[in-house]
């Protein structure tokens, strides 16, 4: 990505001016949001945290951190619980954590020499030894394509949704998102999206399935019972000089909204470098890099243009109020999905990378370099 390497230096400055005239002070209010969100603690992790998940009660916090080799809990109160390692693999970022079983198991990456059919894996929550582990869709291909790197799991923790990094031009890719069924761990329905996907979401109580394309900027919504399309949105044509990757998606609880954010720019090679594809590169990465659907209509209900992409991850607050989400500026946002210049702009210690609500939409976790900050929202 071209990034404007003075936009970065001011954003920093502000951050730092913001930090040092107010330390005791997360959020800036902005326009007409009013709901309070009040730094309640910050826990430590080994290394930065790449993703994070609540237990459905809302009692237990997991996040891996250090590129997803160390696995913390903790429990509402911020004690500590438990704590795992996991060897290798690479990072987990973004959708790539989440509990089984109420909040004894944990469904998460494979270790380091897994077989390459092996799509995720299911760890004991406390003791870290894993239970079994799962096939991905592909079973007779490599790595890429069996590999969930994104995933969610339905509220009643009945399915799970995972996606590949396969696409429809890898040899012998016939899917690249299965839907598992969480107690036998088979996968019961595939769905193969043809530009790849670089994002997942689960909402309206599991009914819907929101995929982000790798390419050419699709939010592709399917039917999680039946894996058939419900909806294909265009949130980011292509242009000449490149297209978009989907890098956050989410959709409302109420099934009525997608979200969408700018992941990175695939940039086309013919104008690599070229003063009109700079000039794009940076417009696109600080204005309009978020946009709002109305799912029913696929039409764009409403874009927030103070955002720098990519944006990290996104979540819908349970009680549907706003969508959250973080950018690469070290930013949280809280965005009114009805209109976009209502929202509220949390400044955070560093670079975020995930994020996730407590179930009764409460409490407000988010990964940092540093650990975990929470938030309470009222």
């Amino acid at each position: 990505m071209l990034a404007s390497n003075r936009m970065r230096r001011l954003i920093a400055f502000i951050s730092v001016v913001f930090a040092l005239c107010c330390p005791n002070k997360s959020i800036t209010k902005i326009h007409e949001m009013t709901y309070q969100i009040i730094r309640v603690r910050d826990l430590s992790t080994k290394g930065a945290g790449v993703a994070i998940a609540w237990s459905p009660d809302g009692q237990i916090l997991a996040a891996a951190s250090d590129f997803g080799s160390k696995v913390t809990e903790w429990n509402r109160d911020g004690e500590l619980v438990g704590q795992f390692d996991r060897i290798g693999g690479g990072p987990a970022l973004g959708g790539s954590i989440a509990f089984l079983s109420g909040s004894s198991e944990l469904a998460f990456l494979p270790p380091d020499g897994a077989d390459n059919n092996a799509a995720l894996s299911i760890w004991d929550s406390r003791t870290g030894r894993i239970l079994r582990t799962i096939q991905g869709p592909e079973p007779s291909g490599d790595y890429p394509v069996n590999r969930m790197h994104h995933f969610a799991v339905s509220d009643d923790q009945s399915f799970l949704v995972g996606a590949t990094s396969g696409s429809g031009s890898t040899p012998g890719v016939t899917a690249n998102i299965g839907i598992l069924d969480t107690k036998s761990g088979t996968i019961k329905s595939k769905v193969l999206v043809p530009s790849g996907v670089s994002s997942i979401s689960l909402f309206n109580r599991g009914r819907f399935i929101a995929a982000g394309t790798l390419a050419h900027g699709k939010a592709m919504i399917f039917d999680s019972e039946s894996a058939g399309l419900y909806q294909e949105i265009r949130a980011f044509d292509d242009v000449k000089y490149g297209v978009f990757s989907i890098g956050a998606i989410a959709g409302s609880p109420d099934g009525r909204y997608v979200f969408v954010g700018v992941g990175s720019l695939l940039l086309n090679g013919e104008y690599y470098g070229s003063h009109e594809q700079r000039e794009w590169a940076d417009a696109s990465e600080t204005r309009d890099s978020v946009r709002i659907y109305d799912l029913k209509t696929g039409r764009l209900n409403t874009s927030f243009v103070h955002a720098t992409a990519p944006i990290r991850q996104s979540a819908w607050d349970p009680k549907g109020r706003f969508v959250a989400f973080l950018d690469s500026a070290a930013a949280l946002y809280l965005v009114n999905p009805k209109d976009a210049s209502d929202y509220q702009r949390v400044t955070l210690p560093t670079t975020s990378l995930a994020l996730s609500f407590s179930p009764d939409g409460k409490y407000l976790a988010v990964a940092t370099d540093r650990g975990v900050r929470i938030f309470s929202i009222n």
